[in-house]
């Protein structure tokens, strides 16, 4: 089968992440895979030495690459057009997006090739009025947790299936060991510095923390790996709390599995998302973690017992998790061995499995 995924850029997010190596198992199946983008990274002011380094990672798993444009974003016409001549060039079987514009370009393009979207987040936007009129050109929608598929039937995007991300064990170094409280335990946050992850509040929390137990300086050290436009506003906050020594911003990162097997701890507090590749990460590395009940994370950690889940845009709720957590180092060993041996379930060949499922289903639809 020849499968055309549509992704927004060649950089460092989730989804991105998540369908490549999606692609490399469909590749290793025996499927023939092109990732089409919409923008260089650079064009979106992400970081362009990881945006080469992730085009590489493509070629080198025999993964087809073709570029829409920038300029789709602004001119939906142009994004149809571009659409329809790598659909001419690459002759897919299917067209999976994994973008909102993707379902724009597809309906310009007037291609008959079936389509699924992938909705990765559990907030629709402003255009979420116009799902009804997708239904004419899109299979199959799906969400990636079942809170993401309950967004997606109020607004009457169906037939929507629900297949959870997965994530590459392969790529991972999985934990053995947890460490006791004797020294300074690893803190990780894994995200881009944008409004939605909400870095600021999990400065908050641990400035909660040292203030009201100034051992506890001694007890923790936070690393966040990633890049965005907060980055400046993030580092004044630190130093203005005097943290420069508790927090540390890592910037993009290429080695989070290793960052992750150093881990003592994974923290999210973000305010909205659908099913983090992150936090999968964690938990089958075997990293207790604190996140916010955003999207589908309440139901994989719960899934996993591998965590403790807090109300979103709550400092005080993410510091006593923390706290807590950072304490006991029975509590985070069980959650340690419960995540490895439940998060299993959230692999990238299970994943693969379910979408290549759903695809041969879409084209029989289209047969029928």
């Amino acid at each position: 089968m020849n499968i055309l995924h549509i992704i927004s850029s060649p950089s460092a997010g989730g989804a991105e992440i998540y369908v490549r190596d999606l692609s490399r198992q469909m590749v290793a199946q025996g499927h023939r895979v092109c990732v089409a983008y919409v923008s260089e990274a650079a064009a979106l002011g992400r970081c362009a030495e990881f945006a080469s380094s992730f085009k590489q990672s493509l070629y080198d798993a025999g993964i087809e690459t073709a570029e829409i444009g920038h300029a789709g974003r602004k001119n939906l016409l142009y994004g149809g057009w571009r659409l329809r001549q790598i659909i001419r060039s690459f002759q897919p079987d299917m067209i999976h997006s994994h973008l909102y514009y993707g379902l724009f370009f597809k309906l310009l393009s007037f291609s008959s090739v079936p389509l699924i979207y992938t909705h990765h987040n559990h907030r629709l936007g402003k255009g979420r009025h116009l799902y009804p009129l997708f239904k004419r050109v899109v299979k199959s929608f799906v969400g990636i947790s079942r809170d993401c598929t309950h967004v997606l039937e109020q607004v009457g995007a169906t037939p929507v299936t629900t297949i959870y991300n997965g994530v590459s064990v392969e790529r991972l170094q999985i934990k053995n060991n947890v460490s006791s409280t004797d020294g300074p335990l690893s803190l990780l946050a894994v995200g881009a510095l944008s409004p939605q992850k909400n870095f600021s509040l999990l400065v908050e929390a641990c400035a909660r923390l040292v203030q009201q137990n100034p051992d506890m300086v001694q007890r923790f050290h936070l690393r966040i790996a990633g890049e965005g436009p907060l980055r400046e506003p993030l580092q004044q906050q630190i130093d203005q709390l005097g943290l420069n020594v508790t927090i540390e911003l890592l910037g993009n990162r290429s080695d989070v599995p290793l960052l992750l097997h150093d881990a003592d701890l994974f923290v999210m507090s973000s305010d909205w998302e659908g099913l983090p590749i992150a936090l999968l990460e964690a938990l089958l590395t075997g990293v207790p973690v604190v996140v916010t009940d955003v999207g589908g994370c309440k139901d994989v950690v719960e899934t996993c017992q591998a965590g403790l889940i807090v109300p979103p845009g709550d400092s005080k709720a993410v510091a006593d998790a923390i706290k807590t957590l950072v304490m006991d180092s029975v509590l985070r060993r069980r959650f340690s061995e419960n995540a490895r041996e439940k998060a299993q379930q959230f692999s990238i060949e299970t994943a693969c499995r379910e979408h290549l499922e759903l695809y041969e289903e879409a084209g029989m639809r289209k047969q029928g």
